[in-house]
């Protein structure tokens, strides 16, 4: 079986130093991360955490939203 998967994808963006000024703190960084996104695959099943095929729980996915505020 043929399949490419997905793992993780992280985006990250630190605001001006002029906008968090306006906000009232020195600096503020925003990030999103998602793990296991999508399994393009000709399969109906998705990889199970231990690599297994036919698994009874697909992978899980999850979404993180991480905010960092310096003062």
């Amino acid at each position: 079986f043929t399949y490419i998967q997905i793992k993780n994808i992280m985006l990250g963006y630190n605001l001006k130093s002029s906008w968090a000024h306006k906000l009232g703190v020195s600096g503020l960084q925003v990030n999103f991360s998602v793990e296991n996104p999508y399994t393009f695959c000709d399969v109906r099943s998705v990889l199970n955490y231990d690599n297994s095929w036919f698994a009874s729980y697909p992978t899980a996915r999850s979404f993180v939203f991480g905010l960092n505020v310096n003062f």
